[in-house]
């Protein structure tokens, strides 16, 4: 989506492709490391830890990548909606990726480990990653197929940011909230029911940022239905999200 919509290919073919096989051979043995202590042989799960420390090969490829294809249109964020989920989807990935490998080593996995922190990286990589590119694909697709523009700039604005803020303080949350719960875990002075009753505030922020998320949900599910039933905006000119001030944006546009 980045270079369809900036107008530039890729920056480096060299790169995905070594980005594509390096995770094709090291991410099929990841997996174990969720189950550290578990009743596993050693070698299948110390196996899993270092393949998935190897990932850090593609992801540091493919985060190059994506920099490098950006680099000189980052202004065109303030414009472009399917560029300001996409962009965000593909930071995302950088970092699902770079707390997956923490979380992987086996001093760490020993106080996380079915705590709120595999949640959080559960969320990280589905919503953060995955389903903010799936919004921006949406923003660039549903124009072409319905023939019209989205209507409301305004909309869009507030579907990012409630989701962007909802999924940021769900992760810092639930990140922070897994530590501490695995810390408490490992204290044998400490009942169970008082480590999980430890983390509660960060339950509560998690509460919170899943009412931004639903708002953020049903503004969209209104924004597209006025696409289906035709009520969108009949122009040539895509919706931008904010009228375009500088020369140079003006040009890549």
């Amino acid at each position: 989506m980045i270079p369809k919509v900036i107008g530039r290919p890729v920056y480096s073919y060299h790169l995905a492709t070594i980005g594509f096989w390096t995770y094709a051979l090291f991410s099929s043995w990841t997996g174990m490391q969720r189950l550290v202590d578990g009743p596993f042989p050693a070698w299948m799960i110390t196996a899993s830890i270092a393949a998935t420390i190897l990932t850090i090969i593609p992801v540091a490829t493919v985060g190059l990548n994506h920099h490098m294809t950006m680099l000189g249109y980052f202004p065109l964020l303030r414009y472009s909606p399917t560029l300001r989920f996409t962009v965000f989807g593909a930071m995302s990935y950088t970092v699902f990726s770079a707390v997956g490998i923490l979380i992987s080593l086996r001093s760490v996995a020993r106080y996380v480990n079915f705590s709120q922190a595999s949640v959080a990286y559960s969320h990280l990589g589905l919503y953060a990653f995955v389903t903010m590119i799936l919004f921006g694909s949406m923003y660039y697709i549903v124009p072409r197929l319905v023939g019209r523009e989205w209507r409301y700039a305004s909309l869009i604005k507030l579907h990012f940011w409630a989701s962007a803020y909802g999924i940021g303080l769900m992760t810092l949350m639930l990140l922070a909230g897994g530590f501490l719960e695995g810390a408490n875990e490992g204290n044998p002075s400490l009942q169970f029911t008082e480590s999980v009753q430890t983390i509660l505030p960060y339950l509560r922020g998690r509460s919170l940022s899943g009412i931004l998320l639903t708002v953020s949900h049903f503004v969209f599910a209104y924004h597209f239905g006025l696409m289906l039933f035709g009520l969108g905006r009949t122009s040539t000119v895509p919706t931008f999200l904010n009228p375009v001030e500088t020369e140079g944006s003006e040009e890549h546009i």
